[in-house]
Formats: C-alpha cells, structure tokens, sequence
C-alpha cells in the first residue's frame, strides 16, 4: 500500500464513533488516543506492509478544537485531559463528516478487533 498519513482528526472521530456506537463514554483521553494511535499504525503495518504516520501535534489539537468546535470541545478530569463530543453529535454525522474520503484500508483498521479492543477496554 505503501504510505499512509493519518491525521488526529480522523483518530478522533474513528474512536468517538465506535465508543458512540457501542453506549461507552462520548469523550476519549489524549492517552488513550495515543494507544489507539499506535494500534491503528501497528494494525496496517503488519496487514498491508504500509508506512504510516501519525499526525498528532499541539497545533493539530487545536485546529480541532478551532475548526470543528461545533462536534468536539476540551475537557479536563481530575488531570486527564482530552476530547469530548458536543451534546447532540451523533455517529452518524461523524461518519459523513470524517470518514468519507478515507481509503477502505485505513477504515478497515479502524474496525479491527484489536484496535477497538483498546477502546472498549
């Protein structure tokens, strides 16, 4: 497959709508997205030979919170510190917004078992 460059938004999303779907919290940490993260790069590695790359900066969070404020805000839990849906959001907008023009191999490693196992953990 060669390369692929997964953004933080589209982890964001991918990890929201499953939670969304399957009656677990609307929010996710920065920790646990980094876990996520690595399991969605480990996933299409190992499955299609690819090199990907995670875009996770300071400034991409931000965007987020800037660009799509009326999906997403901060929040702050005792120090755990990440991202919330808005009141109202549902999965299936996510899904329109977010995931459209992704390849069917990064949704596919999106929807592994052993990515979503680090979710539902």
């Amino acid at each position: 497959m060669g390369k692929v460059y997964i953004e933080m938004l589209d982890l964001v999303a991918n990890a929201l709508i499953f939670l969304l779907d399957n009656n677990k919290e609307k929010k996710i940490s920065f920790a646990m997205l980094d876990k996520y993260g690595a399991k969605v790069r480990e996933v299409l590695a190992k499955e299609n030979g690819t090199d990907v790359y995670l875009y996770m900066s300071r400034e991409s969070q931000d965007a987020i919170f800037e660009d799509y404020s009326e999906f997403f805000e901060q929040y702050n839990d005792n120090g755990t510190k990440g991202i919330k849906l808005k009141d109202g959001v549902t999965s299936k907008e996510l899904w329109e917004k977010f995931c459209l023009y992704l390849s069917l191999d990064v949704l596919k490693a999106f929807e592994d078992s052993s990515v979503t196992n680090v979710l539902a953990a």
